[in-house]
């Protein structure tokens, strides 16, 4: 495989991917982004913000001893609603949340 093929095949990537690494840490969120700038959708958008809320939301309760651990697990659960989510390609923000993260970061990922 050239290396011309590679950028091709890595320019090419589709939103349902973009939106599933978007939760694999902040690393795949950063590369999701870098991939999203390349092929802009509707559903990756959706999910980096949904993603990115899910990030800043667990480091900040991981500074709070024993309550924000335990808030934590909640948390995790909505995560993997997340997830399972951009697996289905389903744009539904995940409960309790979603629509906050949404709401927020609407002008910053667009």
């Amino acid at each position: 495989m050239t290396q011309d093929e590679l950028f091709s095949k890595f320019n090419k990537v589709d939103s349902k991917t973009i939106a599933v690494i978007s939760y694999l840490s902040i690393i795949g969120w950063i590369i999701a982004l870098l991939l999203h700038g390349k092929n802009p959708s509707k559903l990756a958008v959706f999910h980096l913000r949904q993603s990115l809320g899910f990030i800043l939301t667990w480091v900040l309760l991981t500074f709070i001893p024993l309550i924000g651990w335990i808030l934590a697990l909640p948390v995790l659960a909505l995560w993997c609603i997340g997830i399972y989510n951009a697996f289905e390609e389903k744009m539904l923000p995940v409960p309790f949340l979603g629509d906050f993260y949404q709401h927020s970061f609407n002008s910053l990922i667009e």
